[in-house]
């Protein structure tokens, strides 16, 4: 009686055991080692489970699982983009210094060309142009009669970081006004790739006194004076 007990309790373990790495339902006559019960059975017979999914559905599943897991990363890839690109109005001045050789090209008409130098100070530090080094060849006319003066010319700006911007200058007025006119960036190196912009601009300067006068064909001197953006636009893409 005993070893049949025993026998009963082993069967019915190894079907709990099936039941459970088989992902099957547990019959209670298998377990109490009864008959089977027919009203069971049918409740047994009405019960749904959940189909065990193709190898073709779990490719498919995980085909889409992995295009959406693409299209998230595509999604974030974008946004950092978004996030990359950069714009902006500043404030900006300098003070310079300018070397170069005055040309007397008519009798009241002197030219300069040359370089000027200096650092460009960004108002309240923004961005990475703030301390940048500024370096601008180009000419200037003045009229010695009345002061009045023009030019044209280049810029060179670089970055904390030794990233370039690119620019060009235009300017014209009277002296002790300045020379006023306008300032447009034109691409650059690094993270100022691709920049644009542009500023009314304006260069104030004591380059008159230097060639009042200026009587031989050409003489190299020396000037100081100081460029002020107002409101310079940029964008970085």
């Amino acid at each position: 009686m005993r070893n049949a007990f025993s026998f009963m309790r082993l069967r019915s373990f190894a079907a709990l055991i099936l039941a459970v790495v088989g992902g099957g339902t547990i019959l209670p006559w298998r377990i109490a080692g009864s008959q089977p019960n027919i009203s069971v059975l049918k409740r047994r017979a009405t019960i749904t489970t959940k189909p065990i999914l193709s190898q073709e559905e779990t490719q498919t599943m995980s085909t889409k699982q992995g295009r959406a897991l693409v299209l998230a990363a595509l999604v974030l890839a974008i946004s950092s983009l978004t996030v990359a690109a950069e714009e902006g109005t500043v404030k900006a001045t300098a003070a310079w210094q300018g070397q170069g050789h005055f040309f007397l090209v008519q009798e009241k008409l002197a030219l300069f060309v040359g370089s000027f130098e200096g650092i460009m100070f960004v108002e309240a530090q923004q961005g990475d142009l703030d301390a940048a080094k500024l370096l601008c060849p180009g000419m200037l006319e003045i009229n010695l009669d009345n002061g009045a003066q023009s030019g044209a010319g280049r810029c060179l700006i670089k970055g904390r970081s030794g990233d370039r911007v690119y620019a060009a200058w235009r300017c014209a007025g009277e002296h002790g006004d300045g020379c006023t006119g306008t300032f447009t960036l034109n691409g650059g190196t690094g993270k100022f790739q691709g920049i644009s912009g542009n500023s009314n601009f304006q260069i104030r300067s004591d380059i008159l006194t230097y060639v009042t006068d200026l009587s031989e064909d050409s003489i190299e001197g020396s000037a100081s004076g100081v460029a002020v953006w107002p409101a310079l636009t940029y964008k970085i893409p």
